[in-house]
């Protein structure tokens, strides 16, 4: 099954009808026209077109036993609908199969009620594959590494890289993320262009945000850059309208042009220095609220030619007409050749692979790590956004190690009726109900996560991509380390045990203590909050982020000579504890959007609200966001990432030092 990718379209797999003819228009069969556009975008993506013409997924999946149906498969439905739509002598159709398998895709969704179009791309994408990898797992041998690759991620998927130089030193830690698409901000933008430079612009990490350099030993100032490693076959682009649940819409018009070139964004360490894109595609959507409006697209067929898409009604657009509108989503495919160097990339193990989806590819593509659905970016990260194909620039947490008898946190927010990649090391779970505007691929996602905007207010950096973060070459990246056997932690703070696991912080609780030969009480975690005792016996240790530490005398505690900041009433003191406060908030906002938590809090927020609405009818607004956030608040605490606990309380912890001594 020797299938090889090809970008451009092959007209001998077209029909006469179709090659010569429009694109088929799309029923709507109620609030369908997310749907309608997402197809109509996917039919006519080149490599997509192509695979799915050849029928190769179907020929090969195990939903038909001796030509008997026993389920429904996402990638076969998508097939079928892709190619039905590419060969039927017809002027209109109906996609009814697909809209009456939407829970296949995302079980909070539910025909005839308005989704977002990027949600639901990147549930599509997300959900074909992870059925082509559960088919490759079905065929392997166990003779060589397996890897996640698929021909959905040979066509969706790239890699993004995140540097960290110490401007002290010059040691450098790098990151790389795979993506599935990029979800942009635009809020303070107007242009692609200029989104892209604000997303991949240097950020220096100082003051409060400093970086905590291994060869230093100590907090530095550093410069982190992200940048592409990977360049992706098929580009798309989520450019982030909506403002979180109870936001509006971004309607303002964002300029981009049919050509878009990513050298300036490349990484250095990529040998595919010059990529460029031709615009094929844009989802536009018209309305004030991801709830309500209208969803259509343009695309460009096998002969160049613009269409416009909205529903059943195709007409013959322009070029200038498509660069004119206020688009939502577009999708950008390779016009030059990927050079063979960068076909593929090498896995953490050090092997390489040119299988994808058990199929031998042309331009076989190799990234870090296993992908858990999207940035839903889909990125993170995505996210991003990544993308999700959701987010911002990540940034370098700590990563506790447990002790023995702890156990990681499962991502119970959202459930799928597909089968999951094998889960990476940097799972993607949570933090507050600050959700982000569309898009969460499944990347996506990233994740785009996707992706996104949220209800608090962010920096115009905080971009979105849907993102699997892997280490990749990791020198300097901020990590815990232990002294004294274990009995100790380093100034940053660490825990001993194995670092494929998480351990589960929890800020405000109280940690158990021992005095007095074995009796044990409770003391208080917060920094500031001054050291139990027993008996009259002053505890000399204590428990900080489920690490045995040995306080420091009198730190945090309230005296007349020099009060730790967290406790100087001030003026001065207030001011710039609030300015740590904002550099936190920052930093852990953009950390939730580059590891997804962001976009499935979202998702899970848009299905319950749709659903309240449904079941209280005319319910107040502000009524209405209480009660959900009431909802869910407790259990979306208890998802919030281990790591992003552990940093804040240890820069906490590092700042109540800092301040005192």
């Amino acid at each position: 099954m020797g299938f090889k990718l090809q970008m451009s379209w092959m007209p001998s797999l077209l029909s006469q009808k179709r090659r010569n003819g429009p694109p088929l228009g799309l029923r709507n069969l109620g609030n369908t026209c997310y749907l309608n556009s997402v197809l109509q975008c996917l039919t006519f993506t080149p490599p997509l077109a192509n695979f799915c013409l050849t029928h190769k997924h179907s020929s090969h999946c195990d939903t038909y036993v001796d030509g008997e149906r026993k389920r429904d498969c996402p990638f076969c439905i998508v097939e079928k609908r892709i190619a039905r739509s590419l060969s039927v002598d017809l002027t209109t159709d109906a996609p009814n199969k697909i809209s009456s398998c939407l829970k296949i895709f995302a079980e909070h969704f539910k025909l005839g009620r308005q989704e977002d179009a990027h949600e639901f791309l990147r549930y599509v994408i997300d959900a074909c594959h992870n059925t082509s990898l559960r088919l490759k797992k079905l065929r392997y041998n166990g003779n060589e590494p397996f890897n996640g690759n698929s021909v959905v991620k040979e066509i969706f998927g790239g890699a993004l890289q995140s540097q960290v130089k110490c401007l002290s030193c010059g040691a450098e830690s790098n990151k790389a993320d795979e993506i599935m698409d990029i979800s942009l901000e635009i809020l303070q933008s107007s242009s692609v262009k200029e989104s892209l430079q604000k997303f991949f612009q240097s950020e220096i990490l100082d003051g409060n945000n400093k970086y905590r350099c291994e060869s230093c030993e100590k907090l530095v100032t550093a410069r982190k850059q992200m940048s592409i490693l990977q360049a992706p076959n098929i580009l798309v682009i989520q450019l982030k309208r909506f403002g979180g649940i109870f936001g509006g819409k971004i309607d303002k018009a964002i300029s981009f042009g049919e050509i878009l070139v990513l050298s300036n964004f490349m990484s250095k360490a990529s040998k595919d220095p010059q990529p460029e894109y031709k615009l094929f595609g844009i989802i536009v959507h018209s309305g004030f609220s991801p709830e309500s409006g209208h969803y259509y697209a343009y695309v460009k067929d096998s002969l160049g030619r613009w269409y416009c898409c909205n529903d059943s009604f195709v007409s013959l657009s322009t070029l200038q007409e498509v660069l004119s509108e206020k688009a939502y989503i577009l999708f950008f495919s390779r016009s030059n050749q990927r050079p063979a160097s960068a076909k593929t990339l090498v896995t953490s193990n050090g092997t390489t692979s040119h299988e994808v989806n058990g199929c031998e590819t042309s331009n076989p593509q190799k990234f870090i790590g296993p992908l858990n659905g999207f940035n839903m970016k889909p990125q993170a990260e995505q996210s991003f956004q990544k993308g999700n194909l959701a987010s911002s620039k990540p940034h370098k947490f700590i990563r506790p190690k447990p002790r023995a008898e702890q156990a990681p946190l499962e991502d119970n927010l959202l459930s799928s009726k597909v089968e999951k990649a094998p889960l990476r090391p940097h799972a993607k779970v949570s933090i507050s109900v600050n959700l982000g505007a569309k898009r969460v691929s499944p990347v996506n996602g990233r994740l785009s996560f996707h992706q996104d905007e949220n209800i608090a207010p962010k920096a115009n950096k905080e971009n979105s991509v849907s993102v699997l973060p892997t280490k990749v070459n990791s020198g300097t990246e901020r990590k815990f380390g232990t002294e004294n056997g274990g009995n100790g932690v380093k100034e940053n703070g660490s825990a001993p045990g194995s670092s494929n696991h998480k351990v589960a912080l929890h800020p405000h609780e109280r940690s158990n203590g021992s005095s007095n030969g074995g009796d044990h009480h409770k003391d208080n975690l917060h920094p500031c909050g001054s050291n139990g005792s027993q008996n009259g016996t002053a505890h000399p240790e204590t428990e900080r982020n489920g690490v045995s530490t040995t306080q420091s005398k009198g730190l945090c505690s309230s005296t007349k000579e020099d009060p730790c900041i967290l406790l100087r009433k001030d003026e001065s003191s207030r001011n710039e504890l609030e300015a740590i406060k904002e550099s936190l908030k920052k930093d852990a906002l953009s950390h939730l959007r580059s590891c997804g938590w962001y976009d499935k809090v979202l998702i899970s927020m848009h299905a319950k609200k749709r659903l309240r609405t449904e079941q209280s009818g005319g319910e107040d607004g502000s009524d209405l966001k209480r009660r959900l956030i009431e909802d869910v608040k407790s259990s979306l605490k208890s998802q919030i990432p281990e790591e992003l606990k552990a940093d804040l309380v240890n820069r906490i912890w590092e700042i109540s030092k800092k301040k005192y001594s």
